[in-house]
């Protein structure tokens, strides 16, 4: 995604049907200024914080935004506009207005934001007024908006993803569509797009049920688009190997995204139609209870809605949440769209319903209708026993619970994260580390601990294995009053975060959404995961990441934190593939602390350094006379001397 903000104001008048525009554009290097701003907000500067009521005016239109009053400024960063409450007022002194086009950043659009009047959509606006007041509930990260007045209509565009079952595109409209979508984008409408199947990479009818494969314009394959992870017809699971094959036609429909540089169709998508045969509409089970749900749970992914009505959200782990309706608890796994611990929410959940390891789960796929009836409510554990837990597990599956007078029968977690705790009645529940909280936490064998956290289940050859997930080391009590973390540094160049810093950070529940400097030594990558990590450079290495540790010579996972590399100028210089003599040395990265692989690590990296004085991001040397920068961006004559250059807009390795 590109980061950046300008504010192009531009009134364009188009002759002859009078279509026409005022277009606010964020995504210049000076966009700050129109607001009346010193600079961009960063993790270092909040020159772009919004701290009270902005306006630009263009023409008849004025847009003004208010301030945030919660956790996150309203603010202008390097890209886009992005705001996380208060208002956005369109007004126009003139004509009303009829439509207003956003371009997000990331699709990033509060799920629960609204207007005044007319109607608003993810990304859209459609009405007749005179002033608009769309209030933010969510991170909305606007790159440009486009204005409509009485009487225009928007201007068609490359990037307009229109279509339908009766007007499908083409595979090579969508390629040429797809220029506009900045990696990681994903289209806000679906897209209906007609082509032949030439090659089925996976088709999973036990577990997944779903497919993986090909789509050209012609049986020879011209032009190719990835159709990942789709349904049946209509959404159906597939259930045999047959169902499609290579030279059927087919109508895919789905959303279309910028995947790391390459363009498929993103995640449940569907068969629209197969050999010009639509399938039978499936009925997807709606359900109110979350009692009803467990009962309906099986190992087979099953798509359905659940109507949530005012329940409790008692925990959020990344993009998950944890549901309570006063009689059960529920997993809505893999999405979240913007709500916190302590609301209580009303929300159609749409996705697949299964049980994971005998744990049931909806994977959700889209939040609609949601309202957040109230917020700060208070989230209690209950009080149950190890027989409780054993002898009612459906009662308590998924709901927060509180057990004391345990005893842990082992001093650490053992490789899975897992230690067994005992009551003075030897009945046994296995404590599992689940959301990477309480890693290097080590157990007092001589003292009586209250345990809390999630009641969970995995199943296993002997038969069901019960367990308790804890929100954090808090959640591991044992009577001694734990030190307060303090992180050792300030997440700035001068003083980064360390590798224990960035593992407290989570942990804590301390990470912001601005990015920091993280530094230390790049001694690994991980395929796949962090069980395979790979200690050299070259073929054998994954561009797609490092792992940082305290120092080069470690050698335990335990010790590093994985660093994910965008594609461009940051993966170019860092990635060990291409860079096999950066096995050992020593960075500072510029980024957000979430998780990743599972555990703390470091995301969205925007840039980096090898000195610790002077960052090299964005650095863009004129590729046509082969200008040399070295890495303090300074223009040199010639190379004096081994180390990395930028020669031609290109990273270079001196030796």
């Amino acid at each position: 995604m590109r980061k950046f903000y300008s504010l192009f104001i531009a009134l364009l008048a188009v002759c002859g049907l009078a279509k026409a525009q005022v277009t606010f554009d964020f995504s210049g290097d000076d966009a700050y200024q129109q607001f009346g701003l010193t600079g961009f907000s960063s993790s270092e500067s909040g020159d772009g914080d919004i701290t009270a009521d902005a306006s630009v005016t263009s023409g008849d239109v004025t847009i003004t935004v208010s301030p945030c009053e919660g956790k996150n400024p309203n603010r202008m960063w390097t890209g886009s506009l992005r705001m996380y409450g208060g208002t956005l007022t369109i007004a126009s002194k003139g004509k009303n207005i009829t439509s207003v086009k956003f371009k997000l950043n990331s699709s990033k659009w509060g799920a629960n934001n609204s207007a005044d009047v007319g109607t608003l959509e993810t990304g859209s606006w459609t009405g007749d007024a005179s002033r608009i007041v769309i209030t933010v509930t969510g991170n909305t990260q606007i790159k440009s908006m486009e204005v409509y007045l009485a009487g225009e209509q928007p201007t068609p565009s490359d990037d307009d993803w229109t279509s339908s079952a009766e007007s499908p595109l083409t595979v090579a409209a969508v390629l040429e569509k797809s220029q506009s979508l900045d990696q990681g984008e994903t289209t806000e409408k679906d897209v209906y797009v007609k082509g032949v199947i030439t090659e089925i990479k996976s088709l999973d009818v036990s577990k997944w049920q779903r497919a993986q494969y090909v789509i050209s314009d012609d049986a020879a394959g011209t032009n190719a688009l990835l159709v990942y992870n789709g349904y049946y017809l209509q959404g159906a699971a597939f259930t045999a190997d047959d169902q499609i094959k290579v030279g059927d036609e087919v109508i895919v429909v789905g959303k279309i995204t910028n995947y790391k540089g390459t363009i498929e169709f993103a995640q449940d998508n569907k068969l629209y139609s197969l050999n010009g045969e639509l399938g039978e509409e499936v009925k997807v089970p709606e359900y109110t209870k979350i009692a009803d749900i467990k009962a309906a749970a099986t190992a087979t992914r099953t798509k359905v809605v659940y109507k949530a009505q005012e329940v409790l959200v008692t925990y959020v782990n990344g993009s998950s949440l944890y549901v309570y309706d006063g009689t059960d608890g529920l997993l809505l796994y893999g999405k979240n769209s913007g709500i916190k611990v302590g609301d209580k929410i009303t929300v159609d959940a749409k996705g697949d319903l299964y049980l994971y390891n005998g744990l049931t789960e909806i994977a959700v796929s889209e939040y609609a209708n949601q309202t957040v009836v109230s917020s700060d409510n208070e989230v209690t554990p209950q009080k149950v026993t190890i027989a409780d837990v054993t002898n009612n597990y459906a009662q308590y599956e998924n709901e927060l619970v509180s057990i004391v007078e345990l005893t842990p029968a082992a001093a650490a977690w053992d490789d899975q994260r897992c230690v067994s705790f005992v009551d003075d009645s030897d009945n046994t529940i296995v404590v599992r580390d689940n959301f990477q909280v309480a890693a290097d936490l080590a157990f007092d064998t001589e003292k009586a601990y209250t345990v809390t956290g999630f009641v969970a289940v995995r199943a296993t050859e002997d038969g069901s294995e019960y367990r308790i997930y804890p929100r954090s080391v808090a959640d591991l009590d044992n009577g001694v009053t734990p030190e307060p973390f303090v992180a050792e540094g300030e997440g700035t160049m001068e003083k980064p975060y360390t590798i224990a810093d960035v593992k407290g950070i989570l942990a804590n529940n301390l990470a912001a959404e601005t990015p920091v400097w993280v530094h230390g030594f790049i001694v690994a990558s991980a395929n796949g995961s962090l069980d395979k990590l790979i200690f050299e450079g070259g073929d054998e290495a994954i561009p797609s990441n490092v792992m940082l540790a305290a120092s080069k010579d470690a050698t335990e996972k335990g010790d590093m934190i994985p660093v994910a590399l965008p594609t461009g100028n940051v993966r170019a210089a860092l990635n060990l593939k291409d860079n096999a003599a950066n096995i050992g040395l020593e960075v500072w990265v510029y980024g957000t602390i979430e998780k990743y692989f599972s555990v703390a690590g470091v995301k969205n990296v925007t840039d980096f350094s090898l000195d610790g004085k002077t960052g090299v991001s964005d650095l863009n040397a004129a590729s046509a006379d082969k200008a040399i920068y070295n890495l303090a961006a300074q223009r040199l004559q010639t190379i004096g001397r081994s180390g990395l250059y930028i020669v031609g807009g290109k990273k270079m390795l001196v030796k």
